[in-house]
């Protein structure tokens, strides 16, 4: 199991890396017809912000259960908002 720091540096890189992607997504579409769309994605980025906080907060007595929960969960809610974007270049 890696340090508590290190996986909250890694947590926070991988939000910064969608927030980056995400001003590319906006540079190349129509701005007037996917702004709420976009809105809704950047509010998903920060609440990825959520994970970083709940590795403060381990269960006590299923550590390793409550990593590996919070990494699974962490992969479904990225794969979602790059989904989101992906679809967003598509339109």
């Amino acid at each position: 199991m890696a340090s508590r720091r290190k996986l909250k540096k890694e947590i926070k890189k991988i939000q910064y890396e969608l927030s980056i992607m995400s001003l590319s997504v906006w540079a190349n579409i129509d701005m007037k017809a996917s702004r709420a769309d976009m809105e809704a994605i950047w509010n998903e980025i920060s609440d990825l912000g959520d994970f970083s906080r709940r590795i403060s907060h381990t269960e006590p007595g299923n550590a390793k259960g409550f990593y590996r929960q919070l990494r699974k969960d962490f992969a479904v809610r990225s794969s979602q908002i790059v989904d989101a974007m992906r679809k967003q270049l598509d339109a």
